[in-house]
């Protein structure tokens, strides 16, 4: 401590004083003080403020109070000083008055005291407050008092500078009290949020480079204080801080960070001429967001907010407004709830097995229940995020018409629970909420279509812990869900929904051989390994199929059916097949009159959730192709067979027409009609039999017009005038009797017909019938048919038209009555319909 008044013996060094302690600084007064008078009589107390410092409120804010220090005890001088009370300590000393003043070359202003006078035990207390100086508001020590003494009014009066007694003057410097961080957290619902994390940065970080200075997490309260200080030097230019950065690097998973990254900078206004302290202001070229307040530097309470945030300097003076009991920045921001998405695992009923197409719709509702308007999402089981993971289904957004929303060629994951859409209030529960409804709109195939109660509601809160319940219609309590989070920081939530398999289906189809649909054929199906699986039977083409949009052509349903019943008739359309979990195979068992009957087995089966195995795979895609023959079609599983035709053999008989004896010894030509209406001779077409010389063969005969003559008759028979039309064709439409279709001679089927002309010049018929067929066990046709002749010499007739008549009449009806008809199903095969 220097004393300005004592000198060195040289009369030009100021003596100083050891200060390091109380004694020593008590001391130093005492030794000071010892060479000037103990009593102080209408002395004047003059103060000269430092060079950077200045007197609040141009000196005149001085307090001056009187203090008696009553004699001491125990070695102590005096008592602690009491504020003077004249009713026990008498008349107080004369009042002393503050003078504001000015010292030269200086304007700062300076103080003068009087008159002050002071007897033993009597004491003054002057207090007046100064400020720095916008210029040293840097950080540095200044020295408040530029020289302050006490001297008597002669000496004074007569500026005798000997009369002087020197106060030590202290020194000050700008302080950084608080002006740290202060974050303050709310979340969806307004209330504090826990849990936040935030980096503080000296650096912007979104240069790559910076790291934090600091991190810091909001506590129950939802508030985080930073320790870094931010100090606001500044000189004669004013006083700011540096730009510093903060951001959220840290949250609850239920809430979304916001993904910006906010700076701010501080700005020390000096205090007015009446003002106590000055005011700090965020500067709006480094503070983000938009300036709400008065000018820049008029307005304390102006701050900065954006969409998210807002920034402002808190700053609360104490009572005395001498200092600020509260200086710090504050950020104060609302954390928003990340929407969720969802998945839904579909399982088939009482089992773990899950099963692909299910489609689910997803809506908004009226906060009681209720759809609006189309889906906002919608889904199918198998469909999903993970890898197409079997069963599981993932909400995407669809637009308006129903197709989905694509971006950048994928599909968008359908947000559940938006910020703003917590629009619903909970009375009971004191909050707001978002609600959902989830309808399953279509069942995979072969499982109990969706009823009024496959739907579910959904409702997410706005609460503290964001809860998420879902309840399915028809039932009572709410299910609350639980959100996990993925590698992308994205929350789902799942349920699982199940469905009762009922029953898939099977059809048939049947090609000619040209590919065209064929009706009338036959087929049975079997479960394998089940004997007590009921007889089933499906028709190509069945006339009487009950449902009209299954009666098409070249395709059959099965029904149960009853042995020994007319075709068609036999089924019973009351009771249609539904195929369970199982192994099947089926077969053809009649085949369509004309064609060959297929060895042809067709097998699959259909596992426990309904789908179908072919050829030992699973098939997981129905649109996809399949082995040839097999085809699924809006869910039907399709067999298709295409059937070759039946080989025709003609077998011709020569008999006696009177007594239906073989004839032998007879030579028949057969010729085939060309497409100029010519016939051609089919050499060797009608060859006699090895064994039987009365029996006629021609083989593989194919669709056309033939003619068959005798060429030569049995000796002593007369040989047959004219000719025979043999026609082969397959039919183009149905023969139709009583408004039904004729069993046999559905459209397709083989048709023979045999005509009879007298002679060459015969142009119409004089019989005509349709011949009849077998098929062999060898499957091939065989068509019969026995040609009589008469002796040379018959007996004569009575009445009548006449004998040659007669003659050919009988032989036309004898070779129709010999022309044997059946289709007989081969004994390996149930029977079928004759």
């Amino acid at each position: 401590m220097k004393n300005i008044a004592d000198l060195e013996e040289d009369g030009v060094i100021p003596r100083y004083y050891n200060a390091n302690n109380k004694n020593d600084i008590v001391t130093a007064l005492e030794d000071i003080s010892s060479t000037f008078k103990r009593t102080i009589q209408q002395a004047t107390l003059y103060d000269e403020t430092g060079f950077n410092v200045s007197p609040f409120g141009a000196g005149r804010s001085a307090d001056i109070q009187f203090y008696h220090l009553d004699p001491g005890e125990n070695g102590m001088k005096y008592q602690e000083p009491e504020i003077w009370d004249e009713e026990r300590h008498g008349q107080a000393p004369p009042e002393v008055v503050a003078t504001p003043t000015t010292y030269v070359g200086r304007e700062n202003q300076a103080y003068k005291f009087s008159p002050i006078s002071l007897g033993e035990g009597e004491m003054v207390r002057i207090k007046y407050q100064v400020k720095l100086d916008a210029g040293a508001q840097d950080g540095n020590f200044y020295t408040v008092n530029n020289m302050a003494y006490i001297q008597n009014l002669e000496d004074y009066e007569n500026d005798i500078t000997t009369g002087r007694m020197y106060f030590p003057s202290p020194s000050i410097r700008y302080e950084h009290k608080g002006r740290n961080f202060q974050v303050s957290k709310k979340g969806q619902n307004g209330e504090p949020l826990a849990g936040v994390e935030f980096a503080l940065y000296d650096q912007n970080p979104e240069s790559g480079e910076a790291e934090p200075i600091e991190t810091s997490k909001t506590t129950t309260d939802g508030i985080a204080i930073f320790e870094t200080k931010m100090p606001i030097l500044g000189d004669e230019t004013g006083a700011v801080s540096d730009i510093f950065w903060i951001r959220e690097i840290a949250g609850p998973p239920r809430y979304q960070l916001v993904d910006e990254t906010y700076q701010c900078q501080i700005k020390k206004y000096a205090a007015n001429e009446d003002e106590m302290l000055g005011h700090y202001e965020l500067v709006d070229e480094y503070t983000s967001g938009s300036r709400v307040g008065g000018p820049e530097g008029k307005d304390p309470n102006s701050y900065y907010e954006g969409e998210y945030h807002k920034l402002s300097v808190v700053q609360e003076p104490n009572i005395e407004g001498t200092e600020y009991d509260e200086l710090y920045v504050k950020l104060e921001m609302r954390n928003e709830f990340k929407p969720i998405h969802m998945n839904i695992n579909k399982l088939i009923e009482g089992s773990n097995m899950p099963i692909n197409g299910a489609e689910f719709e997803l809506y908004e509702t009226d906060g009681n229940g209720l759809e609006i308007g189309y889906p906002v999402a919608k889904g199918l089981s198998g469909v999903n995020e993970v890898e197409e993971e079997k069963g599981r289904l993932t909400f995407y957004s669809v637009d308006e018409d129903g197709k989905y929303v694509i971006v950048d060629g994928e599909k968008v994951i359908h947000p559940i629970g938006e910020p703003d859409s917590f629009v619903y209030k909970d009375s009971e529960e004191t909050t707001n909420y978002a609600e959902y409804k989830i309808i399953e709109s279509q069942n995979p195939e072969g499982f109990k279509e969706p009823d009024e109660n496959d739907t579910w509601i959904l409702r997410l809160y706005d609460n503290a812990i964001g809860t998420i319940q879902l309840k399915q219609t028809g039932e009572e309590n709410w299910q609350y869900l639980t959100y996990t989070t993925d590698e992308e920081d994205r929350l789902w939530v799942a349920f699982t929904a199940y469905n009762t398999f009922d029953y898939r289906e099977i059809r048939v189809r049947k090609l000619d051989h040209e590919s065209h649909t064929l009706d009338g054929a036959g087929f049975d199906i079997r479960k394998v390994g089940d004997s007590s699986f009921p007889l089933y039977r499906a028709y190509t083409g069945n006339p009487l199929e009950p449902e009209e949009s299954k009666r098409l052509p070249g395709i059959g349903y099965f029904y149960s059916r009853a042995v020994g019943v007319e075709k068609y008739v036999d089924l019973n359309y009351d009771q249609p097949l539904h195929l369970s979990i199982g192994e099947y195979e089926v077969s053809e068992s009649v085949a369509p009159n004309g064609y060959r009957l297929s060895d042809q087995v067709f097998q699959f089966a259909l596992n426990e959730e309904g789908k179908f195995i072919i050829e030992d795979t699973v098939i997981e895609d129905e649109n996809a192709p399949l082995p040839e023959g097999y085809e699924i079609i809006d869910g039907v599983l399709q067999v298709t067979l295409e059937d070759e035709l039946a080989p025709i053999d003609l077998e011709l008989l020569k008999i006696d027409s009177m007594n239906s004896r073989r004839l032998e010894g007879a030579e028949f030509s057969i010729e085939k009609q060309n497409s100029a209406g010519e016939y051609e001779i089919i050499e060797g077409g009608l060859a006699p039999d090895p064994n039987d010389s009365s029996l006629f063969n021609a083989s593989d005969l194919l669709e056309g017009v033939y003619r068959i003559k005798e060429v030569k008759s049995p000796d002593s028979y007369r040989k047959l005038p004219g000719y025979f039309i043999l026609e082969i064709s397959y039919r183009e439409e149905p023969d139709i009797e009583n408004d039904r279709v004729v069993p046999g001679k559905e459209a397709g089927t083989l048709k023979v017909e045999i005509s009879y002309y007298p002679n060459e010049e015969a142009e119409t018929p004089d019989l005509q019938q349709e011949l009849e067929y077998e098929l062999l066990e060898t499957n091939r046709i065989r068509l019969q048919l026995s040609v009589g002749n008469d002796p040379e010499n018959p007996l004569p007739a009575t009445g009548g038209s006449g004998r040659l008549f007669y003659i050919l009449l009988a032989a036309f009806f004898m070779a129709l009555a010999g022309a044997a008809y059946g289709l007989f199903v081969r004994q390996s095969k149930k029977e079928g319909a004759r």
